[in-house]
């Protein structure tokens, strides 16, 4: 599928994280780094690179992490009652709305054409990437069904990780040939809902809502109730499942420092950024609020402001696969041009990560030992960095990200 590629349409200068825990030759040494003005006393994560071979996860053993057994702590909570979502840690109005398996959907981030999105207020989980020049978004929908989310568009390589965390059905239009394929040889390829294997694009339970002078490609959507009809209609699994792996706390534990804002770059092989990201934290509501590339955020179901009680900064190796082109008119042999080849992120083992909740930010690790895995979070020292209770939005980025944390 064809992607058009933008340029950048803003500069930023963003201050780098730089503390004790940080290798400032790392820093230093990162290839297209974003310019470096000014050091804040805050908590960085270690960042290492450690290559691994590109190998699709689903067929092959992920990097085994370290064994972590943190002693229990009973502030935090890892198991729920029947009525309590799990992806969010809150008691919800109907536990009825829980008896189903969550629902990933692709959503565009293509500027200006596709902002303001459908139904992200009412996702539990968000996770943005950097593709071809712009970032892309899935969301995981459980405890709530909006009525349109949208616009719906491609998937990705990171969208081979995300139905196997969560046991999701995975609904999207479009993909490149290789991603196509893996998709299509994986495990979970029977919980797919997408025109890409013969649902319909202009009917139910997609819907095509012409706006203006929108491209073509803008203006699919998704209807998750008839999202979830299909999967009945067709004899998908949709019976409640076991998801464990989140963990929850009312207050942080372990080391924090003030957070007021973070400013995310998204930079991937050129020298500026496709996607300014920041998150500003409104004490009245206890949350942080989004803006990107200087717009505030909001959803155009409801107009609601996009907000998150969890910003979750997680530092992954990104790898180009040669392989498999996001631009089928590519003639770059060498793989040397930004945006015409997809993007591995690889999530498995462990990493660097930052949360950012209650206006702090806690430092640590993210940690997937096996692909059914959810991402889980520990400190240095091996003990669980809790979430707040509410939605929360991973920011996947390259190791060599450079962030901007004001206290």
């Amino acid at each position: 599928m064809f992607t058009r590629i933008r340029g950048s349409r803003s500069r930023v200068i963003v201050t780098a994280l730089v503390g004790s825990v940080m290798l400032a030759g790392l820093v230093a040494g990162c290839e297209n780094a974003v310019q470096i003005v000014q050091s804040t006393p805050t908590v960085p994560p270690t960042l290492t690179r450690t290559p691994r071979p590109i190998t699709p996860t689903s067929v092959t053993s992920p990097t085994p992490a370290a064994s972590l057994t943190p002693a229990p702590d009973t502030r935090i909570q890892t198991t729920f009652a029947a009525d309590v979502n799990p992806l969010t840690g809150e008691k919800v109005t109907d536990p009825n709305a829980l008896n189903r398996r969550p629902l990933a959907i692709k959503v565009s981030n293509y500027p200006p054409e596709v902002r303001p999105q459908r139904g992200l207020s009412q996702a539990d989980l968000v996770f943005e990437h950097i593709l071809e020049g712009v970032t892309r978004l899935t969301a995981v929908f459980y405890s709530q069904t909006p009525e349109l989310v949208g616009s719906v568009r491609s998937g990705r390589y990171l969208d081979l990780e995300i139905p196997v965390m969560y046991k999701s059905f995975f609904a999207y239009s479009g993909s490149s040939g290789g991603i196509r394929l893996k998709i299509q040889s994986a495990p979970w390829f029977n919980r797919v809902i997408s025109p890409d294997f013969g649902v319909p694009d202009s009917g139910d339970p997609f819907a095509r809502i012409p706006q203006g002078d929108k491209a073509f490609e803008h203006t699919l959507f998704a209807k998750p109730v008839l999202l979830y009809k299909w999967a009945q209609t067709h004899g998908m699994d949709n019976s409640r499942q076991e998801l464990k792996g989140m963990a929850f706390s009312d207050t942080p534990i372990g080391p924090s420092q003030p957070a007021s804002s973070v400013v995310i770059p998204y930079t991937w092989r050129s020298p500026r950024p496709a996607e300014v990201v920041r998150w500003r934290y409104d004490a009245a509501t206890g949350r942080y609020l989004r803006s990107a590339d200087g717009a505030a955020w909001t959803d155009a179901n409801n107009n609601k402001p996009i907000s998150a009680a969890n910003v979750i900064i997680v530092y992954a190796n990104h790898v180009t696969d040669c392989t498999i082109q996001e631009n089928p008119l590519s003639t770059d042999p060498d793989c040397k041009t930004p945006g015409q080849f997809s993007i591995q992120i690889q999530i498995w083992g462990d990493g660097p990560v930052q949360i950012f909740r209650d206006g702090k930010v806690q430092s640590g690790r993210w940690v997937r030992a096996n692909p059914a895995d959810m991402l889980t979070f520990v400190d240095p020292d091996g003990k669980p960095l809790p979430l707040k209770r509410g939605n929360s939005w991973f920011q996947m980025a390259p190791l060599d990200t450079q962030v901007q944390v004001d206290p």
